[in-house]
């Protein structure tokens, strides 16, 4: 049953193809020669027609008229009939379809006026075969075409409309806004790659057509990118960094481009180009610290990077001493105490003191401070110096003599830094107010200098304070009063214990 099936299939597959390509090709069975041409008036159309029975093509014809046909004239033995009026054994068929429906050989050429497009076939039939034919496209009237405008080929909605005839052209827009201040309008491209640029002298047909939507025309807009460039400042290199030569960047921040040039002529393509390698000799020093030993005999000088910490200089030198002035038996001496670099990022460091000391002494003292207050809880501390070779001064020294009386090591300290003698409070309190002599006794040498011990200052007292003080005075005369009064009291008691004795033993004896 199912062979039988298929076979009835293919017997109906052959009856169609052979039913729809009859009229299309010459009956070979009658292969009659006669002297027959058709032609068409194309001049209401935009293009042209050929005709054939052995190379028909399809021609697109455009017509004005809604309701107007393809004139077609037949030519037999040279003289010219219209289709409807034909010699006698000669007749027409007509094949044409539009949009879904196809219709083959019919007698008729109904007037077309629900779609636009047509395709036509006319045949010249005599003794049952095609002795001629023309095959064409025509346009019953001139639809509407719609050219869309799109910004950029990634973009949904279009930007502008314009409806035009079929085989007019269309005109571009004006005044379209770029996308970003950095574009630059390039043209109008058919496709979404921008490759083809569309020329509005093109009439627009089919043939133009590039959307799904029927008889649209999608126009993309080009753009190319205009660089607005800004300067950048060179960096220069330091030791821990990197720097950058000056150039010119995009101010676009979705563009990385950067250029040499203000002009935008020179683009770097890589961004080493413009890099300054690390300069191991380009510090960026903060200020110097200076450093004294104990005794003032160094001083070191050191200085950080402030790109590296790890990056430090640093210098150490000998200090010499400078008498500036001779001291006088009026006047103290001064003298600096100088200390010089050979970078000459670090300054000369000078300390500068008052000394005293007899003409033939290597030894002074140099001490700012050289007055105690009474009353004071600190020491008072003198400083003692060799001025020509202070290294082994603490170990010289021997110890020191006030008002030329030799003082005991239970009333001083010492410690370097030259030899720094610390007078206790103790002590000092029980020297008198003015002026006294110290002298520092050393192995080979003295120095002797003048220090001050002074009252302590008087205080204001306030009213309130004067009379708690009076009370606590009142207070203290009372009792100094008191052991009198006891006195008084037991020799009165002792007394009346002695009378009342001899009273009782003159009872007795009675």
């Amino acid at each position: 049953m199912n062979k039988t099936k298929k076979i009835i299939s293919k017997i109906i597959s052959i009856l169609l193809v052979v039913f729809i390509a009859v009229p299309f090709f010459p009956m070979t069975a009658n292969a009659i020669s006669y002297d027959v041409s058709l032609s068409v008036d194309t001049s209401n159309s935009y293009g042209t027609m050929e005709v054939g029975i052995n190379n028909p093509r399809t021609v697109p014809t455009y017509y004005a008229a809604e309701s107007a046909r393809p004139i077609v004239t037949v030519y037999i033995d040279g003289v010219s009939y219209s289709p409807d009026n034909i010699p006698e054994g000669y007749y027409f068929t007509y094949s044409y379809s539009y949009g879904n429906a196809q219709y083959i050989n019919e007698t008729t050429l109904p007037v077309f006026s629900n779609e636009d497009l047509y395709y036509v076939n006319y045949s010249l039939w005599k003794d049952n075969s095609v002795v001629e034919k023309i095959s064409f496209e025509y346009y019953l009237m001139n639809p509407d075409y719609y050219v869309m405008f799109y910004m950029g080929p990634d973009e949904t909605d279009h930007i502008a409309l314009q409806t035009i005839k079929g085989g007019q052209t269309c005109r571009p827009i004006e005044a379209v806004e770029p996308p970003t201040e950095y574009d630059v309008f390039v043209g109008w491209y058919t496709d979404k790659d921008l490759t083809n640029s569309f020329d509005f002298n093109t009439h627009v047909t089919d043939k133009v057509l590039n959307a799904a939507p029927r008889r649209t025309l999608e126009l993309y807009a080009k753009w190319e990118h205009r660089h607005k460039l800004v300067k950048v400042d060179a960096v220069e290199p330091t030791c821990a960094k990197a720097g950058k030569k000056e150039y010119w960047k995009c101010e676009d921040p979705k563009c990385e481009a950067i250029f040499a040039d203000g002009d935008g002529e020179n683009e770097i393509e890589v961004e080493e180009d413009i890099v300054l390698p690390i300069d191991s000799n380009a510090h960026d020093w903060d200020e110097p610290v200076y450093s004294w030993s104990v005794d003032e005999t160094e001083v070191t000088a050191s200085r950080k990077c402030q790109n590296d910490a790890s990056h430090v200089e640093t210098e150490t030198v000998k200090t010499e001493i400078v008498i500036v002035k001779e001291p006088t038996d009026a006047e103290d001496g001064i003298l600096q105490i100088i200390a010089t670099f050979k970078n000459s990022a670090f300054e000369k460091q000078v300390r500068e003191y008052g000394f005293n000391r007899g003409a033939e002494d290597e030894y002074a003292l140099i001490s700012e401070l050289t007055e105690w207050i009474k009353g004071g809880k600190d020491p008072l501390s003198l400083r003692f110096k060799n001025l020509t070779d202070d290294e082994g001064t603490f170990d010289q020294f021997l110890g020191i003599k006030v008002d030329d009386e030799l003082v005991d090591e239970d009333n001083y300290t010492k410690e370097k830094g030259s030899v720094i003698v610390n007078l206790k409070p103790e002590y000092l309190e029980k020297l008198s107010v003015g002026e006294h002599t110290i002298e520092a006794m050393f192995i080979y040498g003295s120095a002797k200098a003048k220090f001050t011990i002074k009252e302590a200052k008087a205080t204001e007292v306030k009213p309130a304070e004067a009379k708690k003080e009076a009370a606590k005075s009142n207070a203290t005369k009372t009792g100094d009063s008191s052991p009198l009064l006891i006195a008084i009291i037991v020799m009165a008691v002792s007394a009346l214990a002695i009378v009342t004795m001899i009273v009782v033993k003159k009872k007795k004896k009675n």
